[in-house]
């Protein structure tokens, strides 16, 4: 009887395995010629409901990373919010508790199908927090299989990530403490953030070695969050029921990375999550900077009352 009930955990525990684990269907190109062609990694910013996607090889796309406890879903409406000033974009997919490296190089493959099968004359890739790391790290020189030299013009925007390395996680980093814990503290760091344990402390060879940028890449907008004393979540009264306070500036400026001369820092006063936009929370702050800098561009049909309008109505669910 024993017996019996450990083979059927067994199996219970493999079929748990293989439906959480199993790959998304492939989400497929349609190029101008009718063909089709898997786009690895990549979705319409859907968490790959839609299985076709058609983007204009002629015109700039620009790639959504998400950030930590989110998927691609996460930027459907940002993505609307690009689309409203007559651009286009994609979002790129990873499970946020893998290894942050293991994620970089899936987006290093992703950027590579996207140059080769579509072509376009710029690729833009704006990342969020965890995002924004997985974003430079795939576009660094030091890559196991680097992007190619023949990639077009590509602009790296980062938003509120911790380029500094997570100080809660500072322990995470003392191999004394393991040593002393008999390995328990390892267990504790994997179980609280996955893979990514020992890639985002302090200590972590991924933030102290950010690696060099491409030349390909011509510039890196780096958007800072002054998140102090900002709010997520309020209850009926206005009061402050969820702090949206997740990296401190000394978390995301980084001596090595900003003494790139390709990277402009802009700070902002807003809430991590609030920045990249919330429901009924419009990004605002984020889409003003954005303009500034051109990697949206103001439609000149539009007022800027009536941008600001829409923008509304996208973030009212």
């Amino acid at each position: 009887m024993n017996r019996f009930f450990l083979i059927s955990g067994l199996l219970f525990t493999a079929l748990f395995v293989f439906v959480n684990c199993a790959t998304h269907q492939p989400v497929a190109f349609k190029s101008p010629n009718g063909r089709t062609l898997p786009l690895l990694y990549l979705d319409d910013c859907d968490d790959y409901e839609q299985q076709l996607v058609e983007l204009d090889p002629n015109r700039e796309v620009i790639l959504l990373v998400h950030g930590c406890k989110a998927s691609s879903g996460r930027f459907s409406t940002l993505k609307k919010v690009v689309e409203s000033y007559g651009q286009q974009a994609i979002c790129f997919n990873y499970d946020y508790r893998a290894r942050l490296e293991q994620s970089a190089a899936r987006l290093s493959k992703a950027i590579d199908q996207l140059a080769t099968w579509i072509g376009p004359p710029q690729i833009t890739i704006i990342g969020h927090s965890q995002g924004g790391l997985v974003a430079r790290r795939a576009l660094i020189k030091e890559q196991t299989d680097p992007l190619r030299a023949d990639i077009p013009n590509i602009r790296l925007v980062t938003i509120s990530s911790p380029f500094n390395g997570i100080k809660a996680s500072a322990h995470c980093g003392l191999t004394s403490l393991h040593i002393l814990s008999a390995g328990l503290s390892v267990l504790i760091c994997q179980g609280i953030a996955g893979a990514i344990w020992s890639e985002v402390h302090p200590r972590a060879a991924f933030i102290n070695l950010p690696g060099t940028v491409l030349d390909a890449v011509s510039d890196h907008l780096k958007i800072v969050t002054d998140e102090r004393g900002t709010c997520r979540r309020h209850d009926p009264s206005g009061k402050c029921v969820e702090s949206d306070l997740v990296f401190t500036l000394e978390e995301q400026y980084h001596t090595v990375v900003d003494s790139d001369q390709r990277v402009t820092n802009v700070e902002l006063k807003v809430g991590h999550a609030r920045v990249v936009g919330m429901a009924e929370y419009p990004p605002y702050k984020l889409v003003e900077v954005l303009q500034k800098y051109d990697v949206i561009r103001a439609d000149s049909a539009i007022s800027a009352v009536e941008q600001k309008v829409i923008l509304a109505q996208l973030y009212q669910y």
